[in-house]
Parts: structure tokens; C-alpha cells; sequence
């Protein structure tokens, strides 16, 4: 089935149409809502709405690693899910989150090392008009 065609108020109480509409009372960009709609009719059209559970829900997490998913697609989609569970639970609709038990997924081979400016601009040697990276240069005015 197509994300596109699963209807945003099937399943037991699952009711995304509600979450998006409370999404838009929020202020949230419309691109931000378009994206929650889309990875929620995904998971949607997976996972039978009636029995979303941490079992399932880290099945389907797993299976967009599996189909080369981003890193960061994964982790927009692993965010969007937990929002909207959290906001199932905050509203009464279900008892617990399917992502309470899921932690964040780590960017696989992914190293972050904080580096000063200076030295980003020695690594790249690259100058951005008057400055390099945010460091003057010599005899530059500002």
C-alpha cells in the first residue's frame, strides 16, 4: 500500500489528522507538517495502525536502514514518530509511547570533533571576502 493512500484517521484512536491540525495551531512551517504527514502515512501503511508497539516500531526504524535511508532521513523519521506518540499519550488517546523504548539512532560511522575557526580556516585555506571563516585578515577593514 502507498503512503499516499492510507487515510490519516484509520486505526484504533490513531488520529494524525488531529496532530496535524494541532501542528498548524502550533505555528509549525508547512513544510514541517508536510513532512510529519508523509512519515507518518508511511509508518502508517507498515505498521497496522491498531498495534503500533516498540517491537514494530524499531522493525520498521531498522527496515529504512535496510532500504538505505539517510542517516538523516531516519533520524527526521524516528523524530517525527516520537512527537506524535508523545502527543497520543499527552491527549489521552494511548497509555504509552511505542518510543519510549527506541533511543535515537547514531550516525553510523560519523565522528564529530570540534575544531577552533583558526584552525578550519587553516584546513580549508579558504577566504570568504575580507575574512577567512570569520577571522580577519591581515590589513582587511571592517
Amino acid at each position: 500500500m502507498k503512503p499516499s493512500s492510507v487515510p490519516l484517521t484509520t486505526g484504533v484512536n490513531l488520529v494524525p489528522a488531529d496532530y496535524l491540525d494541532t501542528c498548524k495551531v502550533e505555528n509549525k512551517s508547512s513544510r514541517t507538517i508536510e513532512t510529519y504527514e508523509v512519515n507518518i502515512r508511511r509508518y502508517l501503511s507498515v505498521i497496522a495502525p491498531e498495534s503500533p508497539n516498540p517491537e514494530n516500531t524499531l522493525s520498521y526504524m531498522a527496515s529504512l536502514r535496510d532500504k538505505n535511508y539517510s542517516p538523516a532521513t531516519i533520524h527526521q523519521v524516528f523524530r517525527t514518530l516520537r512527537t506524535w506518540f508523545n502527543w497520543m499519550v499527552d491527549c489521552g488517546i494511548i497509555d504509552t509511547s511505542p518510543m519510549s523504548k527506541i533511543r535515537l539512532m547514531t550516525l553510523a560511522g560519523v565522528k564529530s570533533t570540534i575544531i577552533k575557526i583558526s584552525q578550519f580556516a587553516k584546513i580549508e585555506g579558504k577566504k570568504l571576502g575580507a575574512h577567512t571563516y570569520g577571522i580577519p585578515q591581515p590589513g582587511a577593514t571592517l
